[in-house]
């Protein structure tokens, strides 16, 4: 990881191409069902196409959702599908870290230790970014700069949440943050009710996958081992992903 990298800002496609990219991941046919299932106003994403910008908020979210890579985000080259929505469906949004928050969190993943040198790595004033923090902003363009550039994931960036739910009628996965979740009998218990609740009542023959991510990589071994040591060491980075198969 070169610090020089993070003095540039992030290339992404932006307006159309960057629109039809999203549209194909979400299933979304047309720009009123982008916007419900973004949860964007319909008049935002028109000025994405008319200003030729994208959206860094909404690949922090693909990127964490859907463990798609945000590099394949950034350049476009990402065009599958991720699972096809009801209409009426809303892709969650996330609690990023704003402010003094968002500041230090920089600064400790890219080890400059103080606001002048994160300052002077990353091209902004020390102004900026003390207004991040006398303001409570945030920024998502500099949030992909650093995930982009192998500073940190998209996990450092949001508030923890215990449990992000993205289904569908032909997909369905949930993501729990292990750190968390305070013993491994509440993790299984976490688990089993929602299996029962999504793919046992509903589609009794579906069957389900159980995906433990360390980081954003897979992670082999056995899951009772695995969600304890997560536990034991306050692994934040670590989830566990249900997914229902085909």
């Amino acid at each position: 990881m070169e610090l020089d990298a993070l003095s540039k800002k992030t290339q992404c496609i932006g307006g159309k191409p960057f629109l039809n990219m999203v549209s194909k991941i979400l299933g979304a046919k047309r720009l009123s069902t982008l916007s419900v299932i973004t949860s964007t106003p319909r008049t935002t994403i028109q000025s994405w196409e008319v200003h030729n910008k994208p959206s860094f908020e909404l690949v922090l979210r693909l990127n964490y959702f859907f463990n798609i890579p945000i590099t394949e985000l950034l350049d476009g080259s990402y065009r599958q599908p991720a699972m096809m929505f009801k209409e009426t469906y809303q892709l969650p949004k996330l609690d990023f870290l704003k402010g003094e928050a968002l500041v230090n969190k920089l600064i400790e993943l890219a080890d400059t230790r103080t606001i002048s040198v994160l300052a002077h790595v990353t091209g902004y004033t020390i102004s900026n970014l003390c207004n991040y923090k006398r303001y409570g902003t945030t920024n998502h363009e500099l949030m992909c700069r650093f995930i982009a550039n192998g500073f940190g994931s998209v996990e450092d960036f949001i508030e923890p949440t215990t449990m992000d739910t993205v289904t569908s009628e032909n997909h369905s996965r949930v993501i729990m943050n292990l750190s968390m979740i305070s013993n491994r009998e509440l993790a299984h218990e976490a688990i089993d009710t929602y299996i029962s609740a999504q793919f046992r009542e509903k589609r009794p023959n579906s069957k389900a996958r159980v995906v433990i991510y360390d980081n954003n990589k897979e992670v082999k071994g056995d899951m009772t081992r695995l969600i304890q040591s997560a536990i034991d060491n306050n692994h934040e980075r670590m989830k566990v992903i249900l997914e229902r198969m085909q």
